[in-house]
């Protein structure tokens, strides 16, 4: 564990769809990550694109998105993540 002193801004902002005829609702979102540590002269940031496929209600979600992380001046990594959650 390492303690850091620094700056970081986080927003993350989505709307929610209304439900169609079949009680599937969507929400896409988007969000960004900017942090600046004080002890290392670099940044790091990381937007990411999402949506959210909430299916009878919120008994199960599916999820997928797109994010971007930059390290300093290092290439921006991209990645995409998929989850999944049921409610039993």
């Amino acid at each position: 564990t390492t303690y850091e002193s620094g700056s970081m801004l986080y927003a993350h902002v989505g709307y929610l769809i209304p439900a169609s005829a079949n009680k599937t609702r969507v929400q896409p979102y988007v969000s960004l990550n900017n942090r600046q540590i004080d002890a290392i002269d670099d940044t790091a940031s990381r937007f990411g694109l999402g949506a959210n496929l909430f299916f009878t209600g919120h008994h199960s979600k599916l999820t997928f998105e797109y994010s971007s992380d930059t390290y300093g001046t290092n290439d921006t990594i991209g990645a995409l993540t998929v989850q999944a959650m049921i409610y039993l």
